[in-house]
């Protein structure tokens, strides 16, 4: 008996059955695709409170050491060296250029260092060969990838005015308020020193300070009287989307060398008129909080790239998600460290 052998020819896709399932890999990806969106995000978020969180703790390392928290500086000045062999023994560089000599000579310590807390703090995050480094400019350059927030950039220099190329920085410091305050919690008229630069967490201070008797500093002992788990210490920045990596007035033009400005301070601003809305094309964060600011877009502000809220470290060192709906009276009384009023830190977060 002969077998006979059927041939069969194996059959590939119909054009229609391709389209269908490019269809449904496409519906599947616009699905999956938010989901993932979230998760990034969510992972970002998380890494930028942790660079906040380790600066925190640098500022209380840092005061173990010299029983101080860094300054704020002062802003548009170079660095001030320390040289035990000269008399006055402290030197301010130029704004640009400027050197550390050979030692014994070395940067100063707050209170006379007029550049800012970003700098001030190097050692306690492991970098103090940048801070002894002896350009100027070379500091003012070098990325320290810590200081930005993962949501908004990654770490890179930009244009600046001080130099072709500065490093920026995404966090800043609590300054307070810059003037009296008088909203539903009560009056903070008077400031310490009665000077509101000196209402946060962080003072301006430095050589270059007008007024020599301001080369102040905030401790742990009696500096925080409202409690240090009721004030901030440091949060993140509000900026223009499209001066993320351009130069920026203010915020994003000199670097986190930079003394007490917008580029490293951050305050709540007192609302007298109805804030204005940005530009065209001067689109600010995600979703910025309308009471940190002015009707000036430039000024001293905290926000974020996060859609929301943004994050900010307690001097307890405790971390807090700020919401963008945050009562204005609340949020003023967490930047004052001594105005004597009681608030609810829940209500940041709500």
């Amino acid at each position: 008996m002969r077998r006979v052998c059927v041939s069969r020819r194996s059959r590939g896709f119909t054009l229609i059955e391709l389209l269908v399932v490019i269809a449904i890999i496409g519906l599947l990806m616009a699905l999956l695709l938010p989901a993932i969106q979230r998760v990034r995000e969510a992972a970002n978020r998380m890494r930028c409170a942790n660079n906040l969180s380790q600066l925190a703790v640098a500022f209380h390392n840092f005061h173990n050491d010299f029983n101080i928290f860094p300054t704020a500086g002062w802003p548009g000045t170079g660095r001030v060296v320390y040289n035990p062999t000269l008399s006055p023994p402290y030197t301010t560089n130029s704004a640009t250029g400027g050197n550390v000599p050979a030692a014994p000579a070395q940067p100063a310590a707050p209170p006379e260092q007029n550049w800012g807390w970003m700098y001030q703090v190097l050692p306690a995050i492991e970098l103090r060969n940048l801070w002894a480094f002896n350009s100027d400019n070379d500091v003012r350059a070098t990325v320290v990838p810590s200081y930005f927030c993962p949501s908004r950039r990654k770490p890179q220099t930009v244009p600046g005015t001080l130099l072709a190329l500065i490093a920026p920085n995404d966090y800043v410091g609590n300054g307070g308020v810059p003037a009296a305050v008088s909203d539903a919690l009560g009056n903070y008229p008077v400031a310490p020193y009665n000077d509101f630069t000196m209402s946060g967490a962080l003072v301006a201070s430095g050589m270059a300070h007008p007024q020599a008797s301001h080369r102040r500093s905030i401790d742990l002992n009696a500096g925080f009287p409202d409690g240090t788990s009721n004030t901030i210490l440091l949060g993140e920045k509000r900026m223009h989307k499209q001066k993320y990596e351009v130069a920026g007035p203010n915020h994003n033009n000199a670097g986190w060398t930079q003394g007490f400005d917008a580029e490293v301070i951050g305050q709540v601003h007192v609302i007298t008129t109805s804030p204005v809305p940005p530009a065209v094309g001067q689109d600010v964060d995600a979703d910025p909080p309308i009471y940190t600011t002015t009707n000036n877009l430039t000024a001293a502000q905290f926000g974020s790239a996060h859609v929301g809220s943004f994050n900010a470290v307690m001097a307890d060192r405790s971390i807090r998600n700020i919401r963008y709906t945050v009562a204005v009276e609340v949020l003023r009384r967490a930047a004052i460290r001594n105005d004597g009023q009681a608030y609810n830190v829940r209500d940041l977060e709500q």
